[in-house]
């Protein structure tokens, strides 16, 4: 566990506990999360770990996992955004309402580079009363600034499941928000981590 100021990191696996560890008996008011879109991308994440997790979890069973650890560490009425290739939100879609979730609103949102972007999908589980303005492109960190500030106020708690590099750490932080974050990669959480630690 890496404890920043208010915020806090571990370096795990969803699949097995990591967020229930790094929650404890606390709940997120806000879930973001950038999560592997689809099997190939899930196992090239895997292969990249360094502490052994299952290299040949099938895809629904990850999204399973995924799904039971959001709405385990959720607050009641938490709206739950991710982010997910066109190709598998019908998956997501399917996998969340098992638990109970249910799409409220999606989004188109760009990446790549701004002069040929490849579209993809952000989405809104939960609640029903998110209102949010999306930047004009809605790309890369825009999208995720645009989002929190329309729902975080300081102190509350922002889980993302599937940290990275920690964008959705940074856009916390400025916000005034206690951060959670899981990344299966040791590496990629140490550089999260860094900013974390250069700026607060």
């Amino acid at each position: 566990m890496i404890s920043i100021g208010q915020h806090k990191l571990l370096c795990g696996d969803l699949t097995h506990g990591a967020i229930r560890t790094l929650m404890g008996d606390e709940r997120a008011d806000v879930v973001y999360v950038d999560p592997p879109w689809g099997p190939g991308m899930l196992q090239a994440f895997a292969t990249m770990n360094v502490r052994g997790s299952a290299p040949h979890l099938s895809w629904p069973d990850f999204l399973r996992a995924f799904c039971d650890a959001v709405v385990e560490a959720r607050a009641p009425r938490a709206p739950v955004f991710v982010e997910m290739g066109w190709k598998w939100a019908p998956d997501l879609d399917r996998a969340m309402a098992d638990v109970g979730l249910l799409r409220r609103r999606c989004w188109p949102i760009a990446y790549g580079p701004k002069s040929a972007p490849w579209w993809n999908a952000l989405t809104l589980y939960g609640p029903d009363d998110v209102a949010l303005e999306m930047p004009d492109p809605p790309h890369g960190e825009a999208v995720t600034r645009a989002v929190l500030a329309a729902v975080v106020r300081p102190g509350m708690v922002v889980l993302d499941p599937c940290t990275g590099l920690g964008m959705t750490a940074r856009v916390t932080h400025k916000l005034g928000g206690a951060f959670r974050g899981v990344e299966l990669n040791s590496g990629r959480l140490e550089r999260a981590a860094a900013w974390l630690r250069k700026h607060s």
